[in-house]
């Protein structure tokens, strides 16, 4: 149950037993700052804005097109908002139940094109912010036009952004979407949490407050009628009116919670953090630290070839080197995973298929090297340089970020296992190539699911084979720990072993090279072993 708020009553019963005395020369002292402050604010607006700069007749018709820019951008800026609230109105409630790739680049892109309206129409509203100051009455009329247009643009974008915040209030995964960096649009990171504080910022309200009396003090005046008697005046009127309306009741409704979601999100990462051992200050040194035994590792080289003659592109594999100090902050007997992908001659013959072909065609591709070279460059060159070496290449997340290893490497460890999803040819095709995708992104430290910009090593995995409507792909499921959903590398083998003997199962079985901890080796495992494998206490090593 959540616990009641304060109540308001309460609030200014205490406010009316209060008894201030301030001295006289207090009172001077807050009269001369708040003198200072408004001119360096009216100082500020006039040396930004340039509306007086413009002979008047040149003014008035800038001052026209605007707010016809205004009416337009409106219309867009509702259209977005909406979209984007259908869109998180229509999502899980179970995070477990993850957003499919398509919606979250729709999220995206509704959350760039309200971010790019609102900058274009408080761009508008910057030139004409010298008319908010009070000028000769000549142009008394062109004040309350400057005026007008700038409280409207300021409350489409305010009341937008409270739509926004309310819509989302608590729904931790649309903000991380939106809060990730997106070079495509331009947008830096944190822009959503950015919005939040600014609609949050009592200096805003209180501004707002300041101009909705202001407001009705210019409407006393003669020109103020004949202000909005004209075609854009009225257009202006009627907005604002709706517009201070409607940002009031959300306030009144919701600020008070809206502030308090804030408050909790900030919270719940913090505990998250705290939880959470391998986190970026951390995770670089305890990836490297073991609490027994040196750098050998039970698996050898010739159990490695074994393995690779086994292996095929596109394949999931599973790793545990024991006594790592980081294996105890992951959940489960796996701590990695990883996605083989082989050699280019490999990759070449198992994409010589005549679906994958064709699929290639398509995008302009003769074959399926040429595809992956075209549409990611940097991450075929990386593979490649590796390859011409004569290593086979997995691809996965590690501290270096989303990396080409050599399999050697890879598997340099005590125990492997390996899965192969059931798909077509053409299935694993894009999931390697959507995998290419992610190829030079930071390691997520933060273990979030939700977010593109960076990938830990489950994560690489879920999002190369996560299913959309032109790709079957592989159901992983998702768990929730401290609310926030995650895929730890055990739970894909839970997955392989519930699955077991169902008309649905989503993956086979490969090898797998069981630590023998005792014996300083590893040995081939059966297959009943390695389904049964995720249920081992995490920290046994020997059996």
């Amino acid at each position: 149950m959540t616990e009641p708020a304060p109540q308001a009553p309460d609030q200014r019963r205490w406010f009316r037993k209060k008894r201030f005395r301030v001295p006289i020369y207090g009172v001077a002292f807050i009269v001369l700052l708040l003198a200072a402050l408004i001119y360096g604010i009216f100082v500020t607006v006039i040396s930004r804005a340039k509306a007086r700069d413009f002979p008047r007749d040149e003014w008035l018709q800038i001052y026209r097109e605007d707010v016809e820019a205004l009416r337009f951008s409106d219309t867009q800026l509702s259209d977005a908002v909406a979209g984007l609230q259908e869109l998180a109105a229509d999502a899980p409630d179970d995070i477990t139940q993850p957003l499919s790739p398509e919606k979250k680049d729709l999220a995206r892109a509704y959350w760039a094109q309200i971010y790019e309206l609102a900058r274009d129409i408080h761009a508008r509203a910057d030139l004409h912010r010298d008319f908010v100051v009070w000028v000769e009455k000549e142009r008394r009329g062109d004040h309350i036009r400057g005026f007008l247009l700038c409280e409207v643009a300021d409350m489409m974008v305010h009341d937008a952004a409270l739509q926004i915040a309310e819509s989302l209030a608590g729904n931790d995964r649309f903000e991380r979407i939106l809060n990730e960096p997106q070079e495509e649009f331009a947008l830096p990171e944190g822009t959503f949490t950015d919005l939040k504080n600014q609609i949050l910022n009592p200096e805003r309200t209180a501004r707002q407050y300041a101009a909705r009396k202001y407001r009705r003090v210019l409407g006393k005046f003669d020109e103020y009628d004949d202000v909005i008697s004209e075609p854009e005046g009225a257009w202006l009127q009627v907005r604002v009116v709706a517009l201070e309306d409607d940002v009031v009741d959300r306030l009144q409704a919701r600020g008070v919670d809206l502030a308090i979601d804030q408050t909790k999100d900030y919270s719940s990462g913090l505990a998250f953090q705290a939880w959470f051992p391998v986190q970026h200050n951390v995770a670089d040194t305890m990836g490297n630290i073991r609490l027994k035994r040196g750098e050998t590792a039970l698996i050898s080289n010739d159990q490695i070839q074994q393995f690779h003659d086994k292996l095929q592109s596109g394949d999931i594999g599973v790793t545990r080197r024991n006594w790592y100090l980081s294996n105890a902050g992951i959940p489960g007997f796996w701590p990695h995973a990883i996605l083989y992908i082989g050699h280019p001659a490999d990759l070449a013959e198992f994409a010589d298929d005549p679906d994958v072909i064709a699929w290639c065609e398509e995008h302009n591709a003769a074959d399926f090297a040429t595809l992956l070279e075209t549409r990611h460059p940097g991450a075929w060159k990386a593979y490649t340089t590796a390859s011409d070496q004569g290593e086979n290449a997995v691809l996965e997340a590690i501290a270096e970020g989303v990396v080409f290893r050599p399999l050697e490497d890879a598997f340099h460890a005590d125990a492997v296992g390996v899965v192969r999803p059931r798909l077509s040819k053409l299935d694993v095709a894009r999931a390697i190539d959507r995998a290419f995708s992610h190829y030079g992104k930071p390691y997520d430290y933060n273990f979030d699911f939700v977010t593109d910009e960076t990938l830990v090593c489950s994560e690489l995995v879920f999002k190369s084979y996560q299913p959309t409507e032109e790709f079957s792909g592989v159901n992983f499921p998702l768990s929730e720990t401290l609310g926030r959903p995650l895929l730890p590398p055990n739970d894909l083998v839970k997955k392989f072993d519930l699955e077991w003997g169902d008309p649905k199962q989503q993956l086979d079985f490969v090898g797998f090279l069981d630590p023998r901890e005792s014996a300083g080796a590893a040995t081939w495992g059966t297959m009943e072993d390695f389904r049964h494998s995720w249920m081992r206490p995490k920290r046994e090593a020997v059996r």
